[in-house]
């Protein structure tokens, strides 16, 4: 830099000082070639005066050097943008991914029945579309001759404690559940066989079923024979099957079993005494009473005999 300074006021220096050479003086400098004679008024002195040569300068102007500067572009911040969540000497926090867009429900469509399908493939399936329940009854293992017992049995979505605390009869409560019904109406009936049982209906008929209501029948059975009896509970509904136009009854078996009945001989004594009084009375008189009542029974055991032939 002192180099290019001095060099500069050098030059400088030169050009005034021939400014003041060529402006002070009365020499006129022309094209003419230097040893060419020049002329001068009479009188002068004739000696010639020698041109002043200025210096040349063999090196150019010096041009002032300039520092490179960074773009306005360089000189922004290459630091990375701050990221949510991120301090200083801790990794930044992943990014929760974007929720997914919202499901668009399928449209519904009305289901039509299947031409191919047979009446019976048809009424499985309108069955297999009721709802499901449970069933309960409370039929004793054991009963006696002669004795009446109260059996209660019902259908409801769900067999609660209320039920089992409100149910009549002395058996304990079984339920059984998967079973379909028809909430707009259900029938429950017992089936056993009369020579060997006598029911009389107490509660009955077509109900409707919900978990506020549930459908319950009552009956009043009471074995007239001792030993090993089957008892049958059904439901029965009206399944409306609209493919064919119709409503057909529809009954399923909720219960079967064999029951234990004992013998009851003071039950068995007085049924026997009240049929027969009357033949009994006849042959306890006379002095052939006791013939007389060896061949009644042996008339009986004859037509037993003839009966069961």
């Amino acid at each position: 830099m002192n180099k290019n300074l001095a060099l500069f006021l050098l030059v400088l220096f030169g050009f005034s000082t021939t400014l003041v050479a060529c402006g002070g003086g009365e020499t006129a400098f022309t094209d003419a070639p230097a040893d060419a004679p020049s002329a001068s008024a009479p009188g002068d002195d004739e000696l010639e005066p020698e041109p002043y040569n200025p210096p040349v300068v063999q090196e150019p102007f010096p041009q002032p050097s300039v520092s490179q500067s960074p773009s306005p572009i360089e000189r922004q911040d290459a630091s990375p943008t701050p990221v949510a969540g991120y301090e200083e000497g801790m990794a930044p926090e992943a990014q929760e991914p974007p929720p997914p867009p919202p499901s668009v429900p399928s449209p519904e469509f009305t289901e039509e029945p299947d031409e191919e399908l047979d009446a019976a493939s048809i009424i499985r399936r309108r069955l297999e579309r009721l709802p499901l329940g449970e069933v309960y009854h409370n039929i004793p293992q054991e009963m006696q001759v002669g004795k009446a017992e109260i059996i209660e049995a019902g259908v409801a979505p769900e067999i609660t404690e209320k039920i089992r605390q409100e149910a009549q009869g002395q058996g304990e409560i079984t339920t059984f559940s998967g079973v379909r019904f028809n909430p707009s109406g259900v029938n429950m009936e017992l089936v056993a066989s009369p020579d060997v049982f006598d029911v009389l209906e107490v509660r009955g008929g077509e109900q409707f079923v919900t978990s506020e209501l549930p459908g319950k029948w009552i009956w009043q059975v009471r074995p007239l024979k001792p030993g090993e009896h089957l008892i049958v509970v059904k439901a029965k509904l009206d399944l409306n099957v609209p493919e064919l136009g119709v409503t057909r009854p529809v009954e399923v078996e909720v219960f079967r079993d064999a029951r234990n009945v004992k013998a009851n001989w003071g039950y068995s004594l007085r049924g026997f005494l009240t049929a027969n009084w009357k033949e009994l009375l006849g042959l306890t008189v006379g002095s052939g009473s006791v013939a007389g009542l060896v061949g009644w029974s042996l008339n009986r055991r004859g037509e037993k005999t003839k009966a069961k032939d």
